[in-house]
């Protein structure tokens, strides 16, 4: 990653940090930075390496859909916010809003769901 994009990544981190304190207060950014940095901490430290919680790869036929957790996480979120369980509000939706973000944002294959195998 070069290091404009490293640059551009931590400061949309931060400006997202203080946008969350203007419009939802100190709680949602406690939960966003919550979930960032534990997921930083749990995660795989670059592409396609292992972290303390091992990636979700399914075979499909000549293909694999790799999980990727930003991608679970706005799922359970959505699914959340709809059934009126979550709303913006609550410190547990900042938590996973963290961990989606940190998701995007710490990965340049983040955007890769489908891989065709070997």
């Amino acid at each position: 990653m070069t290091k404009a994009i490293r640059w551009l990544k931590e400061k949309f981190l931060i400006i997202s940090i203080l946008a969350v304190i203007y419009f939802w207060g100190i709680w949602a950014s406690f939960g966003l930075i919550f979930g960032y940095f534990s997921f930083k901490y749990l995660s795989g430290p670059a592409e396609k390496m292992r972290g303390k919680i091992p990636s979700i790869r399914l075979p499909l036929g000549k293909y694999r859909l790799h999980l990727h957790h930003w991608l679970m996480t706005i799922v359970c979120l959505l699914i959340l916010k709809l059934t009126g369980i979550f709303d913006l509000n609550s410190f547990l939706f900042w938590v996973g809003g963290g961990v989606a973000l940190q998701g995007v944002l710490c990965y340049s294959d983040w955007y890769k769901i489908i891989y065709k195998t070997a």
